[in-house]
């Protein structure tokens, strides 16, 4: 059973050492600042029509929110590959299940509620449930570089 553990605990600290080692200050500043533009594209491009919650907006809003979804997206999987050993496939795959599930919570959470049910709602479930996906993959992402970064 000593020799499990000892096992187990080698392959651990080779992997943390080995991951360390890969690590490098220039890699994530550059996740940064990869992570920022499109922060900076999305803020942006939601200037371009001022009335940002009316009906007039709504496609371009949609549009934007995809937009820097599939910027994060694509930051998130090239960290994943990196720092994690994923490959593409697996990274993207990854990355587009939790952002269908973090949409489908959220349009659970804004369109099937009491108030939709008896108002009809109409749309703005859908808007608000892309503007909540956009917000939690920005979380996750500062997430997992800040956790890089403190390694």
């Amino acid at each position: 059973m000593k020799r499990i553990y000892i096992i187990l605990f080698s392959m651990f600290l080779a992997f943390d050492i080995q991951a360390k080692e890969d690590l490098s200050a220039s890699d994530i500043d550059n996740f940064m600042k990869e992570f920022e533009h499109c922060t900076e594209l999305f803020q942006s491009d939601e200037q371009k029509c001022p009335e940002t919650w009316t009906m007039k907006c709504y496609n371009h809003l949609l549009s934007a929110h995809g937009i820097v979804q599939k910027c994060y997206k694509d930051v998130a999987v090239k960290l994943f590959e990196k720092f994690y050993g994923l490959s593409p496939k697996e990274a993207s795959t990854k990355i587009d299940e939790y952002n269908k599930f973090m949409y489908n919570q959220y349009l659970f959470i804004y369109n099937d509620t009491s108030y939709c049910k008896q108002n009809n709602c109409g749309v703005s479930p859908y808007l608000y449930s892309e503007y909540a996906t956009t917000r939690e993959l920005w979380i996750y992402i500062s997430k997992i570089i800040t956790y890089i970064k403190n390694q």
